[in-house]
């Protein structure tokens, strides 16, 4: 696809219409209509050594959730020895050490929120291109996590034996490591907002008590309860990896109840373009051989999106059909649509040999983008270049996808 750099200078007035031969950016539409063979065998598979630019950066406290505020054997399953010890993976003793121009991407957590924009000024394909990062840079909190922990909390109220999911035959050890896992790694690098006594971890935050010794509660219900990130866990069941189990709330377009148990090829059969070409092998590959317990691996994906409550808690069933009362326009479309951004990470849990994969949701209105042109011009590129199937896949309809670029095509002339 043609870089979008200088096309402003062909911008005459600014687009008020929505159909996309009336674009004054001509190159782009005939871009935007390439064979579907070419689109749909096209895929970016990766693992970088050390990238070339941050995954992220500071995210002003105003921009993320703009419009969320309206809403409201015994040792084998537990993580402490018989002597109330606790018995956590020495993650200290086996993490590598990375020097200064290192291979590994540090991705320390700040305040404020990061911020993810991943999508690109070219041709669509499915990117596959995975970051190293550190073990203490797999969750991060941040500024919001008050405020997402509250939300996470009344959706877990509603609907709790989906979303945190009962787990398959044989996963109970696999929960236990992610729980002992996320405990360790959040009492090692937030000693002030997660403190650990006896065998009861304190979330100083949120006011809540977890006993980590207690066997009759789901590992995965305390996880969700610690973690700003969603869980999903892959594991070697039978000979099949799939998913074991894991506290899944804010997944786009999926029920995590409804994976539970399937393979990669299964739980990605929806995904256009997913199976048929090289992604699934090497996903597959990773999460089977691949991935290194000392070195995660993280990448990050987008989408625009129409409610910000659409866009944090997106199940099947909570996807309505006629999410607004009036119309969404070029003159509130700036309010009224939202850039989604998941950062994902996969991290070889040891002792059971599955992968834990996190993934954590950013959300921004559009309008935040507003003064920064050329981000706002490398999402128009990346958004018209998209399939029809894919959009679809999103559960976006035609209107507010015309709208959306129609938006983003007049903030890009205006300059």
């Amino acid at each position: 696809m043609q870089s979008l750099r200088g096309l402003h200078s062909s911008c005459h007035q600014p687009c008020t219409h929505v159909q996309h031969s009336h674009f004054c950016c001509p190159t782009l539409v005939q871009s935007r209509s390439q064979s579907k063979h070419e689109q749909q065998m096209h895929v970016h598979v990766s693992i970088s050594q050390a990238p070339a630019a941050p995954l992220a950066e500071p995210l002003s406290a105003d921009a993320r959730h703009g419009a969320l505020s309206q809403v409201s054997s015994s040792e084998s399953r537990c993580p402490f020895g018989r002597n109330g010890s606790i018995n956590l993976p020495n993650l200290d003793a086996t993490r590598p050490s990375v020097p200064d121009g290192g291979n590994l991407l540090n991705l320390s957590v700040s305040f404020p929120p990061r911020e993810y924009l991943p999508f690109k000024d070219e041709a669509y394909k499915i990117d596959l291109k995975f970051d190293r990062i550190t073990p203490d840079n797999v969750f991060e909190v941040d500024e919001e996590y008050e405020a997402d922990m509250r939300r996470k909390s009344h959706i877990l109220a509603t609907r709790p034996a989906e979303l945190v999911l009962p787990g398959v035959l044989g996963c109970e050890a696999a929960k236990q490591e992610v729980l002992s896992l996320v405990s360790q790694t959040l009492i090692r690098n937030f000693p002030d907002r997660f403190q650990l006594k006896s065998t009861t971890l304190r979330n100083i935050a949120t006011g809540e008590n977890f006993d980590l010794a207690d066997q009759d509660r789901n590992p995965m219900d305390v996880v969700a309860r610690l973690v700003q990130e969603d869980i999903a866990v892959m594991q070697q069941i039978n000979g099949r990896m799939i998913l074991s189990c894991g506290a899944v709330v804010s997944p786009l377009g999926w029920s995590g109840s409804q994976k539970l148990g399937m393979d990669l090829k299964g739980i990605h059969s929806p995904v256009p373009h997913f199976n048929e070409g090289p992604a699934l092998k090497f996903v597959t590959n990773i999460f089977e051989k691949g991935l290194n317990a000392n070195v995660p691996l993280s990448r990050a994906n987008w989408f625009i999106m129409d409610t910000a409550e659409h866009s944090l808690f997106a199940h099947p069933e909570h996807i309505p059909e006629t999410p607004h009362q009036s119309p969404i326009t070029l003159e509130n479309a700036g309010d009224r649509l939202f850039l989604r951004c998941e950062r994902q990470v996969a991290t070889r849990l040891p002792q059971c040999g599955g992968v834990m994969f996190s993934f954590k949701t950013y959300i921004r209105p559009l309008k935040t983008l507003k003064q920064r042109t050329e981000v706002m011009r490398r999402l128009l590129a990346a958004f018209l270049a998209l399939p029809d199937e894919v959009v679809a896949y999103r559960h976006v309809d035609s209107n507010t996808r015309q709208t959306a670029i129609s938006y983003l095509h007049h903030i890009t002339c205006q300059d």
